[in-house]
């Protein structure tokens, strides 16, 4: 139990960043309004990955810490697993657009504010690039579904 207690108050952490509008620890990716064919997070406790493809064909993927999935809309979401000891999870659902995705980093350490700037100055990069390959970070994300 105490590892669900450890998590448990990571998530309330979480939470509390994604929820501060304008925290200088979040990254907004412009695909808000843009409806989605699915979402999916795959991997295990060591390596997962987030995938999220857009209607019009665009692709954006990124190395994976921690997923929050919210929406005033109902979603299907199914899990799967893929091996031994690893795990797909789709969302989906006829009409759903991203309402928001945010990304942090959340570096907790000495250098926060260093690793802070590299991850804003890349993800803006990515951004500028069309989302072209993978987003080089383990990044905690937090996406807003609604209906269309």
């Amino acid at each position: 139990m105490v590892w669900f207690d450890r998590l448990e108050s990571e998530r309330a952490a979480l939470s509390a960043i994604f929820g501060d509008p304008g925290n200088r620890h979040v990254v907004e990716i412009p695909i808000g309004g843009r409806e989605f064919v699915d979402i999916v997070a795959s991997g295990n406790g060591k390596n997962a990955e987030l995938r999220v493809r857009l209607v019009d064909g665009t692709t954006l993927e990124m190395r994976l810490a921690y997923l929050s999935v919210v929406g005033d809309c109902a979603k299907e979401t199914a899990v799967q697993r893929y091996d031994d000891s690893s795990l797909n999870v789709w969302y989906s659902g006829v009409g759903l657009v991203v309402r928001s995705l945010d990304l942090s980093c959340r570096a907790d350490d000495g250098d926060a504010e260093e690793w802070e700037a590299e991850f804003e100055n890349d993800v803006r990069s990515w951004i500028d690039g069309g989302f072209e390959g993978e987003l080089n970070y383990s990044v905690y994300a937090r996406v807003a579904l609604t209906h269309r």
